[in-house]
């Protein structure tokens, strides 16, 4: 009787355990959807804003065109390097980003609806490094943003917007 009960709350524990490692599974696969949403959102962003980088490259070299002033043709195609620096940056961080997370990695938990999926990625997605890559990512693509915002302020006061 007594192995019973001792088999009995082993088992218990185990079952606690399970639930316990499963809960704990189930909010590190929240954050790691968090933060890849939040990578593409941020990524979603600054294409947006590529558009408008180059209209104002465009517009500023054509306006570069018909300054007399010396002085503001330099400050004219100083801004000009600076929206191109801005624009190289985004097409790098592309191009890097996709080669640390290739195509199909950041699917949902790298699963189908069946759950089953890639097993490359599912271990790579279960590795702290990935979370930790991820978390990388985003700091850059922020940083990209950012120097496209400077970049379009820039120009927008270099044509009087």
């Amino acid at each position: 009787m007594r192995t019973l009960t001792y088999t009995l709350a082993f088992l218990a524990s185990l079952a606690l355990l399970g639930s316990s490692c499963e809960s704990k599974k189930s909010a590190e696969d929240e954050d790691l959807s968090r933060l890849k949403t939040e990578v593409i959102q941020e990524h979603d962003i600054a294409m947006v804003k590529m558009g408008k980088l180059m209209k104002l490259k465009k517009e500023l070299n054509a306006k570069n065109e018909t300054v007399a002033d010396s002085t503001i043709s330099e400050e004219i195609d100083w801004t000009i390097r600076e929206l191109d620096e801005a624009h190289e940056s985004m097409m790098n961080w592309m191009r890097n980003f996709s080669q640390n997370f290739p195509a199909g990695t950041l699917m949902e938990s790298g699963m189908d609806h069946e759950g089953h999926g890639n097993e490359e990625e599912s271990e790579m997605m279960e590795d702290e490094g990935f979370y930790n890559s991820l978390q990388e990512e985003l700091v850059k693509i922020q940083k990209v943003d950012q120097q496209i915002d400077q970049a379009i302020s820039k120009g927008k006061l270099m044509i009087g917007e």
